[in-house]
C-alpha cells in the first residue's frame, strides 16, 4: 500500500485497494507491520467485493500487507476425502481446504488507544503465527485548529497488527478535512468498545 488519500495533499493518510471476485460470505484477515484499518469495504454483487485498507503514515510512507481470505469452501474434485454437506447438499467441510482457525475475540477498551501515537496492545496468547481482523471498527476523530479554531477534521478508524502473541490497535486515517500543517491536533478516541478477532495462519 502507498497512495495517498488525503485530500489535501499531506502525505499521512497512506492506503491500498484490492478487488475480489467469485466470493460468497468472505472473511478477510489482515497481517502486516503497521496497524491497517479498512478504509472502505463494498459488496458489489455477482460475488464482487472491493476493499480499501488504510494506516497511518507515522509507521512509513508504504507497508506491505498479506490477507488471508476465508469463504464458503468450494466443491471438492472427485475422489476419496473427508467431506461434510448441510440438509441441502452444499459441502460446508472438505478435509482438503485450509479453514479459519479463531484463537481469540479481543475486546478493545472504551478510549484505547489513547493517542495517534501510543497503540494499545493484547500480548494473551501463545507465540505464533496471526491475522486479524477487526470485528467491529469503531470512529475516532484527530481534530486541528485553524485560525485559532478547532474546525479540520480527520476520520479515523481501528487498524490492527498481528503481533507474535497477539494484536496492537492503532489509529488508521480514512479521509481528512483540510488539517493546518504542522497543528499537533487534539485525537478524540471512541469510548464505545472495539472487538479484534485473532486467526492462526501458521502454514497458510
Amino acid at each position: 500500500m502507498d497512495q495517498n488519500g488525503s485530500t489535501t495533499g499531506l502525505e499521512w493518510i497512506r492506503f491500498g485497494a484490492l478487488a475480489l471476485g467469485g466470493r460468497d460470505t468472505p472473511i478477510l484477515a489482515l497481517r502486516s507491520a503497521v496497524p491497517v484499518g479498512y478504509r472502505r469495504v463494498q459488496n458489489q454483487g455477482g460475488g464482487n467485493w472491493y476493499y480499501e485498507l488504510c494506516f497511518d503514515s507515522l509507521y512509513g510512507m508504504s507497508a506491505a500487507v498479506d490477507w488471508y481470505l476465508f469463504d464458503r469452501p468450494p466443491a471438492a474434485p472427485s475422489g476419496y476425502t473427508v467431506r461434510v454437506r448441510d440438509g441441502v447438499g452444499r459441502e460446508v467441510f472438505n478435509v482438503n481446504h485450509r479453514y479459519f482457525r479463531p484463537k481469540a475475540f479481543v475486546a478493545v477498551p472504551g478510549g484505547q488507544p489513547s493517542a495517534r501515537a501510543a497503540p494499545w496492545d493484547y500480548t494473551g496468547l501463545p507465540v505464533g503465527t496471526y491475522a486479524c481482523v477487526p470485528a467491529a471498527s469503531r470512529f475516532a476523530s484527530y481534530s486541528f485548529t485553524i485560525f485559532d479554531q478547532s474546525n479540520g477534521t480527520s476520520a479515523l478508524t481501528d487498524g490492527v497488527q498481528a503481533l507474535a502473541n497477539g494484536v496492537r490497535v492503532a489509529p488508521a486515517p480514512q479521509q481528512d478535512q483540510a488539517p493546518y500543517p504542522g497543528d499537533p491536533g487534539i485525537y478524540v478516541p471512541p469510548m464505545e468498545v472495539g472487538y479484534v478477532t485473532i486467526v492462526d495462519v501458521a502454514g497458510y
